[in-house]
């Protein structure tokens, strides 16, 4: 499990310091520039409400609930990871939805798709960080080290997100999905050639 998160989590840490084009960095500093509108700013607060409710589905799940005067037995479901999927695949469609837009390759669209969908169940674990304070008295050091890695994992995956998000709506535009690696072995390949396509001497 701690493999899993591990892998899930770095990806986006490897991305920044080990684009297979470029740098991670440099391409976000030669991103176009983009001037946001009233509509990006609407877009990136409601942005803010959805990674929000995935930072802390249980007690979203349970607000809602109480809201709605919702009792267990009528409610469709009785658990946050409902909110943790529904915003996962939403994050995932809505980046294989951007990444068309920019002309990205089907097949890479949709690997990034998935990519962003696996980072974003990583954020939206409904772990309860809300309790960590908790989590550092947890008297055996194994299980204390594994929940502070798993919490970790889940807030490095979290900001990932909202700078990705962000920069979207508020800095690059599209730039931000057209220039996004792909951590799979195929694309890297993919952008392999692409580098080698562009640093070949025009005949």
């Amino acid at each position: 499990m701690l493999r899993y998160y591990f892998i899930v989590c770095a990806g986006p840490v490897r991305a920044f310091l080990f684009s297979p084009d470029r740098s991670y960095w440099e391409s976000i500093v030669t991103e176009t520039k983009h001037t946001p509108d009233v509509w990006d700013s609407l877009s990136a607060i409601l942005w803010w409400l959805v990674l929000l409710s995935g930072l802390f589905p249980e007690i979203v799940f349970f607000v809602l609930r109480e809201l709605g005067c919702v009792t267990i037995h009528q409610a469709f479901t009785n658990t946050p990871w409902f909110i943790t999927f529904s915003a996962s695949g939403f994050v995932g469609w809505f980046t294989y939805q951007r990444c068309r837009e920019c002309d990205t390759p089907d097949d890479m669209a949709f690997g990034k798709g998935i990519q962003t969908t696996l980072i974003a169940l990583a954020a939206f674990l409904p772990l309860q960080i809300e309790q960590l304070p908790a989590y550092l008295h947890i008297p055996i050091p194994f299980y204390r080290y594994l929940i502070l890695a798993v919490v970790s994992g889940k807030l490095l995956a979290w900001l990932y997100l909202v700078q990705l998000f962000m920069r979207y709506h508020l800095f690059s535009g599209l730039d931000v999905f057209r220039k996004m690696p792909l951590l799979s072995p195929s694309g890297m390949m993919h952008a392999k050639i692409s580098e080698q396509k562009h640093a070949a001497p025009p005949l």
